[in-house]
């Protein structure tokens, strides 16, 4: 028999390809088993396991036959992969988890450290190929694929950004395909539609809007930005103001225009008899007027935003007689400077307030205009003004600027209807710090001024009855004016009588009156007089802690910072101590109200 040799036994892979049997001898026998066919073997085919492969060998000259045996032993390595998943374009990346056995590798597009980035892989079917590796047999790794599906997002579309004034009304907001939602500082819904309302503040807003597709679930979104602008804010405070414009506005309809304080607006006047009246749905000044000034009424703090450009050219023509103007400038501007030369200027005053410019007599506490304010002028000549281009703060006259004065007797009403009364006197009776008021026939003051130099002319406005209101707070025309000094250093009161210039009007009241009081003669009325002497506040200044004492009596105590507005109202017994150390920096004002009287002093904090 001839010898046979089979050699050594092999161990494959499942995955190998077919390959020739060769390695028994002496070669040209045949080989059989499991997976051989004419000699080759087919790991495949065999399967995984141990194949036993017999070689038979036939001597061709002894014509004897004999045979060997070995061992393929084929290894298969099984790897189990997750079921097929659809996930969204811009969805973030995620692991990936799920096939057996774990701590094996996975491949394919938009794959990357074990991770799958959709945005990668683009939109499509992705085939992923997940390889586990036994350490037992390195070289046979299992492998298995399974299906991730990128989902296309929808097509939105936003409209450009873009720009709105600060009063403009809410806007709607349209973008595609329409059914998303919108999201932003400002945004709202109502009525089946989103809305953005400016008042959410000057500046940029970043918009949002997000669409969800119903087929495939997927959502897109876009952004845009709205700028909410206003080239000038007019603040308003609650009562009458005088109000205007530097800025002619790109939409000059009067309700539009005012959209923004439309909450707080009571009336709004164009001198001499053209209104809007919200309430009433009445409107006779239909646009506004950057050439005008206006008479307002508010119900509270607010402020009223303009959108334009700036008015070009900066000339006023003045009229005879009474007249608004508006301030044409971005920055205050000198009354003198601008009134000077200014041939039959008589005087310009606040429109609801007690300063004045009364060149005639010297007299001038309104210093600069302020833009967005208006004020009364009165020529007896047409005139000319012109608003300068730039800011030029150099004063030309002596300018006296009044602190706001707390009234000791009730709170005065300011009314755009007022008498002017100056106050020019050859021999001076009043002291520093005396404070003057104008009384109805029913005892109410209408104007008060609290005097500064004594031997200076000084004005006190009254105002008439705001018909606005249902109380009586001021004066009927031709209703006769009388008037008070308090002495806040004595607690005295005293009545005046007063004699006038015979070229003006005589202690009556008129709508825009105007009076000179050239003498008059002081009367103690015992009202108060030496009611205060022992009261002492101490320190002034502090820190904000001030010591009450001299009396020993319940008493009312109201406070009010520089602006007039109240801080503090209580009720206590003297002597107390009073904190204001919460209250910053500046010059406050104490009112004391007991059964004799009031006292009245200035409290300095620093």
């Amino acid at each position: 028999m001839p010898t046979v040799d089979c050699g050594d036994d092999i161990t494959v892979c499942i995955t190998v390809d077919p390959f020739d049997l060769t390695q028994a001898t002496p070669t040209g026998g045949d080989y059989s088993g499991n997976g051989v066919t004419a000699n080759k073997f087919y790991p495949s085919v065999a399967g995984a396991g141990e194949h036993t492969i017999t070689y038979t060998y036939e001597d061709p000259i002894t014509h004897c036959t004999n045979t060997c045996t070995f061992k393929i032993t084929v290894i298969e390595v099984i790897a189990t992969c997750p079921e097929d998943m659809e996930v969204c374009l811009n969805d973030g990346s995620f692991e990936l988890t799920g096939a057996t056995p774990t701590g094996g590798t996975y491949s394919g597009n938009g794959v990357s450290g074990g991770y799958f980035y959709p945005a990668t892989a683009g939109a499509g079917t992705h085939i992923i190929t997940y390889c586990y590796t036994d350490p037992l047999y390195p070289n046979c790794p299992g492998c298995c694929d399974f299906e991730i599906t990128v989902k296309p997002l929808p097509n939105v579309d936003c409209p450009a950004s873009f720009e709105m004034c600060l009063n403009s009304p809410p806007v709607e907001l349209i973008a595609y395909p329409i059914g998303g939602d919108f999201s932003g500082f400002g945004v709202f819904f109502d009525a089946g539609k989103w809305y953005f309302d400016p008042i959410a503040g000057l500046g940029p807003h970043v918009i949002e809007y997000c669409y969800t597709d119903p087929v495939t679930g997927c959502t897109n979104c876009c952004m845009f930005v709205i700028t909410v602008v206003a080239d000038q804010i007019i603040a308003v405070h609650p009562g009458w103001q005088g109000i205007s414009s530097y800025i002619v506005p790109d939409d000059p309809d009067i309700v539009n225009m005012t959209y923004a304080i439309k909450d707080e607006l009571v009336i709004l006047f164009e001198y001499p008899d053209k209104f809007y009246y919200p309430a009433y749905n009445t409107n006779t000044i239909v646009n506004w007027d950057a050439y005008k000034g206006y008479i307002l009424k508010s119900n509270g703090d607010t402020d009223l935003p303009v959108c334009g450009t700036e008015v070009s050219p900066k000339t006023l023509s003045l009229v005879q007689g009474w007249q608004i103007i508006p301030v044409m400038t971005s920055f205050p501007v000198d009354v003198e400077a601008l009134f000077t030369g200014v041939s039959g200027f008589v005087i310009l005053k606040d429109v609801a307030g007690g300063n004045a410019y009364w060149p005639g007599l010297g007299i001038n506490t309104v210093g600069y205009l302020q833009p967005g304010v208006a004020y009364y002028v009165l020529m007896s000549d047409e005139g000319v003004i012109e608003f300068p281009q730039g800011a030029d703060n150099a004063s030309t006259g002596n300018h006296v600027q009044l602190n706001p004065v707390i009234s000791p007797w009730n709170t005065v009403t300011h009314t755009p209807s007022s008498h002017t009364i100056a106050f020019n006197l050859a021999n001076p009776v009043f002291a520093q710090g005396d404070i003057i008021g104008g009384f109805t026939n029913t005892g109410q003051c209408a104007g008060l001024v609290e005097v500064g130099e004594t031997d200076r002319p000084f004005v006190v406005s009254v105002n008439a009855d705001d018909q606005y209101t249902t109380e009586t707070d001021g004066f009927m025309v031709d209703e006769y004016i009388s008037y008070k000094v308090y002495r806040p250093s004595t607690g005295e009161t005293f009545e005046l009588e007063v004699t006038y210039n015979p070229n003006m009007t005589q202690g009556y009241f008129e709508h825009n009156g105007m009076s000179e009081v050239t003498m008059v003669k002081m009367s103690a009325t015992g009202v108060g007089e030496h009611a205060f002497i022992n009261i002492r506040i101490f320190p002034n200044p502090s820190h904000g802690i001030f010591n009450i004492e001299g009396i020993n009596e319940k008493v009312d105590i109201n406070v009010y910072n520089a602006f007039g507005e109240e801080i503090m109202n209580n009720e206590m017994d003297l002597p107390q101590q009073v904190d204001l150390s919460t209250q910053p920096n500046g010059v406050y004002f104490i009112r004391i109200s007991t059964k004799d009287g009031v006292h009245f002093e200035k409290l300095v904090i620093n």
